[in-house]
């Protein structure tokens, strides 16, 4: 109904209630939550209805009043008290020169801050608050229409000197005067008063009600104001809160909700000055904080500036709170207001921070905690604070620094008797997390042969942290960004070279970033038989994957350590001299192997292969002729005696050159374990009709590898229809009888090929079970290959039919004239001949022709073993 001055309106707009959030304090900490906020903006307001108060300000304190201690709220009297009806006799006079310390107030308040909002309100004098021409006697109550007009005669006056009143308030503390303005009264008068602003031209100012003593009484007037539907005829909810025996939270609150959205304002703060200064200090505060804690915007001063040290309190407040809100807070009291507890309240600006803290008790807190919540924010630079304690009556002031204990937390040791105000600011979290750069608790380290496991050094942040991993060599995947400090990559190539950084970032807004950590190398556990290529030795450095004589990789290529790589037409090759060793960590397979080692060099070197549990095989590596000639040196067969896991190391004793690589390759006659195929992946070395190994067991391709449950134990490939597999070896030709050991529920034909020579069909039986074992025989096949090649087992293409193969073994088909089997054929075994010739019909072990035998011993037998040792 009111038309709100637009200087008023941005101030106003703001203004609602403040919702009590359900929050605690953790443990003993204050918790201060600095985005948990109320709605109104406060503004402190000063009153010269006191006429010294007028001229304090006009005696060169206007700046120290509206821009020091910055109030921003100028309550002015409306006089028309007394015998002599105070600057207004009679209906449209008005004396100005009664308003002339006033007028001066103003001009000297409006040229400090433009933006002071002028705050008209009634000037009591107990039964002679009002002119007698605007009652209906002497005793009251008011005319409204007469009353009106004196309004109106003010109004017009103040913008006549230029002066518009932004909150006026008719009424003031209606107990205590005769005008007896109930809200029907109020009405008719606000009525007439807008019908004269029309008719008048003055601008209507912001209207407050019901301004009462006791705050009971203001929300009983107010309520029945609501009741009658007239709650659009006033625009600021205006109350007194006393502190001493008219304290009352309960109804404090019920006006605040009566009131609802609309601004709420205490429009006559007493600081009592009759009980000590601590304890007029904790009950004015108290107030103070009550009506911030409802949505209370605007708080008028009575009596400012009060006397002693009650104004350094004051102002203080004043200063701290102006143009804040209020931050929600708890502590080891809780959020109670209660005399002789810990009272604490929490206010903001900005980025700026205040926290009061009154502490009127016997108590003192040993390195109290304030803990501040504000989402991705942190105190930034000091906690600065004031002190005051009690002693002797005065408070005695003391300033300094709270140290802090976090990017979110400080503490302090709280006196008895005390109050203490704390101010400082947060910003925006745009610092990454710490330690910075990341660092790695743990490298990356093999875990399960091609799995690596690692983990960083854990960050700390208030916001939270979270951790990239990333691969940096080798084709392993990146993390992505998740909370746990810990990566396992799983599915990795065996015998290759992987690295990693890792990042941290918070989970502020900004998401901060630490720069990466030192990249780390880890080599994935290979296989023998295979192949070793040197760069690819064991990740931990010196005296653990390698001994180098050197500090530092001087060639700079592929990893980060003291051992000197080179990249060459193939990849990349390891420079070694005399002293210096390579260990490779491997997944060894018992049986019979011979070694080719890759290098050139052009002063030779001695070199020394040791295989774990085997004894070292020393080697001459040749002098090439040049470094960019290549050359391979073969150690002839040797045995490796058992399975499982372990390691190789090449050590160079004597001169210097280039190491390549390291092939260990199996050496048939002997046994081929079915998950040892070759290098090289699908269509290379293996064909496999779906992705990824089924069982996770032993390696990452797409072959699947389980557990065999066969005698022995060991692994097993799980193979189907269509699919095959190649393994790399040494044959010496010859003949063999070819085992393979499988278990299937299928009968499932294929073939077995050797090198380019002759395929052997064969066709492994339905066992009866998955967990039984049989032996599928091809006897007698004759090998002519010789030397390196590939070995094929592959399955017929057909309907689905599947198969586990645990081994392949070749074993040297039995030669019939080595009668005795020691691996001869020679006089020993002619001597057993000639002791077996032409006994009677029997079972002789030199009845070797026909096949199988005849029962006799004669020439066909004799004929059989000279040609087999001719040959």
């Amino acid at each position: 109904m009111s038309t709100i001055n637009l200087k008023f309106t941005a101030a106003v707009m703001l203004l609602s209630l403040f919702l009590s959030p359900a929050y605690s304090a953790t443990g003993s900490d204050a918790v201060i939550n600095a985005d948990q906020l109320g709605s109104a903006v406060i503004q402190w307001g000063y009153d010269i209805k006191w006429e010294w108060k007028a001229n304090y300000i006009n005696t060169g304190h206007a700046r120290e009043v509206f821009v020091d201690n910055q109030f921003s709220v100028l309550r002015i009297p409306i006089w028309g008290n007394g015998d002599t009806d105070r600057g207004h006799p009679s209906e449209g006079v008005i004396l100005e020169d009664e308003y002339s310390m006033q007028l001066e107030a103003i001009g000297n308040a409006l040229s400090e801050n433009s933006d002071v909002i002028l705050f008209a309100s009634k000037k009591l004098k107990g039964d002679d608050s009002f002119p007698e021409w605007t009652k209906s006697s002497a005793g009251g109550p008011i005319i409204p229409e007469k009353y009106a007009i004196m309004l109106a005669d003010y109004l017009e006056m103040m913008e006549d000197n230029g002066f518009y009143i932004d909150v006026l308030g008719i009424d003031n503390e209606r107990t205590f005067n005769e005008g007896n303005i109930t809200t029907s009264r109020y009405k008719q008068t606000i009525d007439e008063l807008e019908a004269l602003s029309v008719s008048r031209g003055f601008d209507m100012p912001l209207l407050i009600a019901p301004e009462t003593y006791k705050v009971s009484s203001a929300d009983n007037w107010l309520s029945w104001l609501e009741t009658q539907g007239w709650g659009d005829y006033y625009d600021i909810a205006g109350t007194h809160h006393y502190p001493n025996q008219w304290y009352n939270s309960s109804a404090l609150g019920d006006f605040a909700d009566t009131a609802g959205d609309k601004p709420k304002w205490h429009s006559e703060v007493h600081w009592g000055i009759n009980d000590g200064l601590l304890n007029d200090s904790e009950k004015a505060m108290r107030i103070v904080f009550d009506c911030f804690d409802k949505g209370f915007s605007a708080m008028t001063y009575w009596g400012y500036p009060f006397g002693d040290d009650h104004i350094k309190l004051g102002t203080a407040l004043t200063r701290s709170t102006a143009g804040a809100k209020t931050a929600f807070m708890d502590d080891i009291d809780g959020t109670s207001l209660n005399l002789g507890e810990l009272i604490t309240r929490a206010f903001r600006e900005d980025n700026s921070m205040t926290v009061w803290l009154i502490n009127n008790s016997s108590n003192a807190y040993q390195n109290y905690g304030f803990e501040v919540q504000a989402g991705t924010k942190l105190i930034e630079g000091d906690v600065d604070y004031t002190l005051w304690e009690s002693s002797g009556g005065n408070l005695l002031e003391t300033l300094g620094t709270a140290p802090k204990t976090s990017g979110t937390r400080f503490e302090i040791t709280v006196p008895q008797y005390s109050i203490m105000v704390f101010e400082f600011d947060i910003n925006d979290d745009q610092q990454p997390p710490t330690p910075n750069p990341a660092q790695w608790a743990v490298p990356p380290e093999t875990i399960d042969g091609n799995s690596v496991y690692m983990k960083a050094a854990e960050a700390e942040d208030p916001s939270g942290v979270e951790y990239y991993f990333e691969c940096t060599k080798g084709s392993g995947n990146d993390s992505g960004w998740q909370d746990s400090p810990e990566y396992t990559e799983t599915g990795l190539d065996a015998d290759k070279l992987y690295a990693y950084k890792v990042r941290a970032r918070d989970k502020g807004p900004y998401q901060n970033q630490t720069a990466a950590s030192a990249e780390k190398a880890v080599v994935t556990r290979g296989i023998l038989p295979g192949m070793i290529e040197a760069e690819n030795y064991d990740a931990g450095g010196q005296n653990v994957g390698y001994y180098d004589n050197t500090a530092g990789n001087a060639y700079g290529d592929y990893r980060e350590d003291d051992v000197e790589i080179l990249s060459n037409s193939e990849g990349y090759a390891v420079y070694a001299e005399a002293g210096e060793w390579l260990r490779y960590s491997k997944t060894l397979t018992e049986g019979t192997y011979k070694a080719v080692i890759s290098s050139t060099s052009s002063y030779g070197m001695e070199a020394l292969l040791e295989i774990e549990g085997q004894e070292p095989a020393g080697v001459s590596l040749p002098d090439t002729g040049g470094w960019s000639n290549w050359s391979e040196t073969i150690i002839e067969p040797f045995d490796i005696h058992s399975s499982g896991e372990g390691s190789v190391r090449l050590s160079i004793t004597q001169g210097e050159g280039l190491i390549d690589y390291v092939k260990i390759i199996r050496v048939i006659p002997g046994t081929i374990q079915a998950e040892n195929y070759a290098v090289g992946g699908q269509n290379e070395a293996y064909y496999d009709n779906s992705p990824g190994n089924a069982y996770g067991k032993y390696r990452s391709e797409d072959v699947d590898i389980l557990s065999a449950g066969d005698t022995g134990g060991g692994f097993a490939v799980y193979a189907e229809a269509g699919e095959w597999l190649e393994y790399d070896a040494e044959v010496i030709s010859g003949t063999y009888d070819i085992v393979i050991r499988s278990s299937s529920s299928y009968e499932l034909s294929g073939s077995l090929q050797v090198g380019s020579g002759e395929e052997f069909p064969l066709i492994l039986p339905d066992t009866g079970s998955w967990s039984t074992w049989e032996d599928t025989i091809i006897p007698e096949a004759v090998i002519s290959e010789q030397g390196e090649c590939r070995i094929r087992l592959s399955f017929d293409e057909g309907s689905f039919k599947s198969v586990s193969v645990n081994y392949i073994e070749f074993v040297p088909a039995a030669e019939p004239a080595d009668i005795n089997e020691d691996g001869q054929i020679d006089l020993l075994d002619y001597a057993i001949l000639a002791g077996q010739w032409q006994l009677p019909v029997g079972t002789y072990s030199a009845d070797i022709s026909p096949q199988g035998g005849d029962g006799v011993v004669n020439i066909a037998d004799l004929l059989e073993f000279a040609q087999s040792w001719l040959e």
